[in-house]
C-alpha cells in the first residue's frame, strides 16, 4: 500500500489502498469502505497536519472513470446526500467523464458528437461538487475539480480561486489549479505573466520551501508545454523542463519527459518510475510509455501498458486506442507477408 504525502508520521495515517481493491470493494458494495482512507486523509488536512496532493491518490478510484462504477457511486452520493466524501466522490466521476469526452486534443478538434455529452457530464458533476462544498469545512478537493471543468469550458478561474483559498488557505491544489487554468493556451492570453504573478501573489510568499518551490517547477514545466505544443519549439521547450527539474520533479514534467528526443528506453521507464512515485495510479503516464515503446518495437509491452490506461478511462489513451492497436495489427501483417 501506499501512504499519501504528510506533514507527519507516516503511522499516524491510514495507508491508501490501491487502486484496484478500492474498485473491487466498490463492485462489491463496499463503498464507504472504499472511501475510509481519504476521510482519515481529511481530517488530517482539516488539522493542517497534511497538505491536499494526497487526496487525490486516495480518491483515484473514482477520478479514473469506470462506467461500471456510476450506479454505486450515484447511489451512495444521494443515499448519503450530507456526507462530503460521498457526494465528492460523484463529482470526481463526472468531472472524469467530461475530461475523456474532451479528449487529449486542441479545442476546435473535440469530436462534435462529444461536446453535449460533456455539457451534460459537466451538469452532473457540477450538482455534486457544489453539494460538497457545503457538508465540510475545508472542501478543497471540490473547489480543484470545479476549477478543472470551468478551465475546460474557458470560464474565469478567479472567483473559484478566491472563495476556495478563502476556506481552504492551505490548499495546494487550488494554487495548482489556478496555475493549470492560466496556461498561455488557456487563460494567460497567449503569454506567461499572468502565470509568473500568481507565484509571487501575497498568499503564496509565505508557504513552506518546499510548496514553492513545487509552484515555481510547475509553472515553468507549464511554460515548455507551451514552447513545445503551440510554438514548435522543441529545444527551447526541453532546455525549459530540464531547468523545472532542478527546481523539483513534478509529475508533469516527468512525464513530458518520457518522449524528450534525448530520452531512450531505459530512461523513459525511470521517468515513469519517479511520476509513480509521486502518483501510483497516473494513467497517463503509462500511457506515454506504451505508446513509446510500442513504435520502437515493444509492442506487446507497450499496448498493454496502454490498454491498462484506457481502461481507467485515461484521455490520451482512450484517443489513441483503437489508432494505435490498427497500427500494431497492421504493421505484423505486414512482416508476416513479407512486404
Amino acid at each position: 500500500m501506499t501512504n499519501a504525502p504528510s506533514h507527519t508520521s507516516p503511522a499516524t495515517l491510514p495507508p491508501v489502498l490501491p487502486r484496484q481493491q478500492a474498485y473491487d470493494l466498490i463492485r462489491s458494495g463496499k463503498i464507504n469502505e472504499a472511501l475510509e482512507p481519504a476521510r482519515a486523509l481529511q481530517a488530517a488536512f482539516e488539522r493542517g497536519e497534511i497538505d491536499d496532493r494526497g487526496l487525490k491518490i486516495a480518491l483515484s478510484v473514482f477520478s479514473s472513470y469506470r462506467p461500471e462504477l456510476t450506479a454505486q457511486i450515484v447511489e451512495n452520493a444521494e443515499t448519503r446526500s450530507g456526507d462530503y466524501l460521498s457526494l465528492l466522490a460523484a463529482g470526481l466521476h463526472y468531472t472524469g467523464l467530461v475530461w475523456l469526452k474532451r479528449t487529449f486534443r486542441l479545442g476546435r478538434d473535440i469530436p462534435e458528437a462529444n461536446r453535449t455529452l460533456m455539457v451534460d457530464a459537466a451538469q452532473k458533476a457540477d450538482i455534486y461538487l457544489s453539494r460538497a462544498l457545503h457538508a465540510t469545512a475545508q472542501p478543497s478537493v471540490a473547489y480543484s475539480q470545479k476549477q478543472l471543468t470551468a478551465m475546460t469550458f474557458g470560464q474565469d478561474p478567479w472567483d473559484l480561486y478566491a472563495e476556495g483559498l478563502r476556506r481552504c488557505p492551505n490548499s495546494m491544489l487550488i494554487r495548482e489549479g489556478l496555475l493549470l487554468a492560466l496556461r498561455a493556451e488557456w487563460g494567460g492570453q497567449g503569454d506567461y505573466s499572468s502565470m509568473r504573478a500568481v507565484l509571487t501573489r501575497p498568499e503564496n510568499r509565505d508557504l513552506p520551501a518546499e510548496q514553492q518551490r513545487h509552484l515555481a517547477a510547475l509553472e515553468l514545466g507549464y511554460e515548455a508545454h507551451h514552447h513545445l505544443h503551440f510554438k514548435d519549439d522543441k529545444d527551447g521547450a526541453y532546455r525549459l523542463y530540464q531547468e523545472s527539474l532542478t527546481i523539483m520533479p513534478t509529475i508533469h514534467v516527468l512525464t513530458a519527459m518520457i518522449d524528450a528526443p534525448d530520452t531512450d528506453n531505459a530512461m523513459a521507464e525511470g521517468y515513469l518510475e519517479q511520476v509513480l512515485e509521486l502518483d501510483p495510479n497516473n494513467d497517463h503516464a503509462r500511457a506515454r510509455l506504451g505508446v513509446r515503446h510500442g513504435l520502437r518495437g515493444r509492442s506487446a509491452y507497450g499496448l498493454k501498458l496502454l490498454r491498462d490506461a484506457w481502461t481507467w478511462g485515461d484521455p490520451y489513451a482512450s484517443d489513441v486506442h483503437n489508432t494505435f492497436t490498427h497500427h500494431l495489427m497492421l504493421g505484423r501483417m505486414v512482416f508476416r507477408l513479407g512486404f
